[in-house]
This record gives structure tokens, C-alpha cells and sequence, in this order.
């Protein structure tokens, strides 16, 4: 399974970016759109009124994705293993391939990129 980050009213033309379930979750946690995972929690309301639940899908204003990509992008070796990758686990039938090192600094710039063309072509960011 995958989730794509997309310009709102998606064209041929936009950028857009595919990941994993796994580092989709990641990325939706480093920007502040994906709450820790709590089997009770209830749904909460974030900032702009986005809903913060568990499901990978979701939209926000493009300048808002923008903003958190600078922001995740500036704390992100202090954050998380970036630098250092995650290497592959096998937990019996689960396999988690792991993440090389730079991995979502490289996907955060590629976001950014789907943000800007968003931006400028008066769209929402949308992932599913």
C-alpha cells in the first residue's frame, strides 16, 4: 500500500509524491498533521481546522504544508534517525525494509516541491 502526496484537482502536469504506508506516517508525524499512534485517542483538530486522526489521507492549504516542510526540514537530524537510516526488521511474516540515510530529507524536498506548484496554481495539498 501507498499514500501520494498530490496537488488539489490533480493534472498530468503537477508533481506529485508516492511513499510507503510506513514513511507516509512518518512524514504526516514529522509535519504535525498525524497525532502519535493511541488506540483511544479521539480524533483531534489541529491547526487551519484540520482533522488530526489516524487514517493516511487528508488536505491542507498548500502554503500550511509549505511551512511545515521548512519547519520539519530544520529539525529533522534533531528529530529523528535521518542521518542514520533505520536499518530492516523481520518480525515473522512482517518485514519493515527499513530507510536509508537522507531518506526524508529527500522526500520532504520533494513535498515542497508538490507545496509550490500547489501554491502557485491555487490548489490544496492533497494525500491519500
Amino acid at each position: 500500500m501507498s499514500v501520494t502526496f498530490f496537488p488539489e484537482d490533480h493534472d498530468e502536469d503537477g508533481p506529485d509524491l508516492a511513499v510507503s504506508n510506513a514513511n507516509a506516517a512518518t512524514l504526516l508525524r514529522l509535519l504535525g498533521l498525524r497525532p502519535e499512534q493511541h488506540a483511544d485517542a479521539p480524533d483531534a483538530v489541529g491547526p487551519l481546522g484540520i482533522v488530526l486522526h489516524d487514517e493516511l489521507a487528508g488536505i491542507a492549504p498548500a502554503e500550511d504544508i509549505l511551512g511545515r516542510v521548512l519547519t520539519a526540514t530544520a529539525l529533522l537530524d534533531v528529530a529523528t534517525d535521518d542521518a542514520n537510516g533505520r536499518p530492516m526488521v523481520r518480525d515473522g511474516n512482517v518485514i519493515d525494509c527499513g530507510r536509508r540515510p537522507g531518506y526524508l530529507a529527500e522526500r520532504l524536498q520533494q513535498l515542497a516541491e508538490v507545496a509550490a506548484w500547489a501554491r502557485d496554481h491555487g490548489a490544496a495539498v492533497v494525500w491519500a
